[in-house]
């Protein structure tokens, strides 16, 4: 079972979702490998993110 996450950890994730972003505006080369670890991150703390509001508003 997943533990609820950190508020540190749902802005780190926050924080790394922006600077891809703002990287792959700039049509930067942000290294591929660092690039899928961040959206695996990313992918997961969505996922927390989603149940938490999901059990929220149960």
């Amino acid at each position: 079972m997943s533990r609820e996450l950190t508020p540190e950890e749902k802005l780190w994730c926050l924080e790394q979702t922006i600077a891809i972003v703002k990287d792959a505006g700039r049509g930067g080369g942000t290294n591929m490998r660092d690039a899928a670890g961040v959206l695996q991150s990313i992918y997961q703390t969505l996922c927390a993110l989603r149940r938490d509001a999901i059990d929220e508003a149960s």
